[in-house]
């Protein structure tokens, strides 16, 4: 190369991979910090009625003795967070982060279907005479989680890039 020339080094790439790079890990944090909420919102006591249960329900839906010895539960009322029996629900709790680039795409969830019950509520329907059965009011877990997390998810995806 003679003396005095200038060389043009283009770097586009190398500056786009790590622009994808760190959202996707600003995304990965996001979403982190929901579920950590979700998990505090499945923890704790609740206000709802105080029993003696000798039985519970497994996460496939089929009610199993607990043992000999009846077993103290207080359930949630309505509009709280539901409360932990097995915590199938809370250990269920998974995450996701889809995409590359500009479109990434966060989520937190569960595939238990009464996960979706508790959070929306749920009507059972008629008996065989026809008369509505009870329906079960909803116990709101995620929505509420996310929306406590949602300022630190604000500053996460907000911070400086560089």
């Amino acid at each position: 190369m003679p003396s005095g020339s200038v060389r043009f080094i283009r770097n586009a790439n190398r500056v786009i991979t790590k622009m994808d790079d760190v959202a996707m890990t600003r995304m990965k944090r996001a979403v982190f910090l929901v579920r950590n909420e979700v998990l505090d919102t499945l923890s704790g006591t609740r206000t709802g009625r105080r029993y003696e249960t000798y039985f519970f329900t497994d996460p496939q839906g089929r009610v199993r003795p607990v043992g000999r010895r009846s077993r103290p539960h207080t359930a949630s009322a309505p509009g709280e967070a539901p409360a932990t029996d097995t915590g199938a629900l809370r250990s269920s709790v998974k995450t996701s982060v889809e995409g590359h680039g500009r479109k990434l795409r966060g989520a937190v969830g569960t595939n238990l279907e009464y996960g979706r019950r508790l959070e929306f509520g749920h009507i059972r329907g008629r008996s065989d005479e026809g008369t509505q059965l009870p329906s079960e009011k909803a116990r709101p877990w995620l929505d509420p989680s996310f929306k406590r997390a949602l300022p630190e998810v604000k500053r996460e995806l907000s911070r400086k890039w560089f």
